[in-house]
């Protein structure tokens, strides 16, 4: 009886089956299938340098639009501000006339000795004199009157030496005059309404251009 023959066992490593399908087949399919969707959504994208450039030009255009608005809102406050009291005076109405009637009159005052009135004795056209613009911006400004010294009282009519009428376009009476008393501290009123206001430091300079500017007009220069 013959012995079987005894065959020696192959190692372990020789049992073992690599699928082809799984090294070749599923998983480089999987795989093929992700990287082509990672490249799709690349492509979606822009690119990351562009993106990255457009961003500090949308700030710096948003951050000019912010510093406009910012100095426009503050311009705004600033003005009010200046000009909150003489608002309250002499009303927007008025205020508006003295800073933008295209026609504005200069007068001499006298009254009349009877029943108190006064009257103009001469009247001057002083749309285009010099110094017109910066006295309308001084007329509607805050810190050129006394504001401390407002009268309380009617003051006599002989006190109001000069004033100032502001005429609309095309119009034969005006819109506001402002009447002047230009002796001591000074004080100015609306025509027509009561209360007056203290001149304050624009006190010496209307004078002086009142003066200067009616004499100008006399003698025809």
């Amino acid at each position: 009886m013959r012995s079987k023959a005894a065959f020696p066992q192959r190692p372990e490593e020789a049992t073992s089956i690599h699928c082809p399908m799984t090294v070749f087949g599923k998983e480089p399919a999987v795989a093929g299938r992700v990287r082509l969707e990672d490249h799709e959504m690349r492509a979606m994208q822009p690119p990351k340098a562009e993106t990255d450039r457009s961003h500090p030009g949308s700030l710096i255009v948003v951050g000019i639009l912010a510093t406009a608005v910012g100095l426009a809102s503050f311009a705004v406050w600033f003005q009010w501000s200046q000009t909150k009291r003489c608002l309250a005076f002499f009303g927007p109405e008025i205020a508006t006339a003295i800073q933008a009637a295209p026609r504005v009159e200069a007068w001499s005052l006298r009254p009349d000795g009877i029943d108190g009135r006064v009257f103009a004795v001469s009247r001057a056209d002083v749309s285009k004199a010099p110094g017109l613009v910066h006295l309308r911006h001084g007329l509607v400004e805050d810190s050129n009157y006394a504001w401390s010294a407002a009268a309380t009282g009617r003051r006599p009519s002989g006190s109001w030496d000069m004033a100032l009428a502001f005429f609309a376009a095309g119009a034969s009476r005006p819109t506001a005059v402002l009447a002047f008393d230009l002796e001591d501290d000074g004080a100015v009123t609306v025509v027509g309404r009561p209360g007056s206001v203290g001149l304050g430091r624009l006190g010496p300079g209307l004078k002086d251009w009142l003066t200067a500017t009616l004499k100008a007009s006399a003698s025809g220069s």
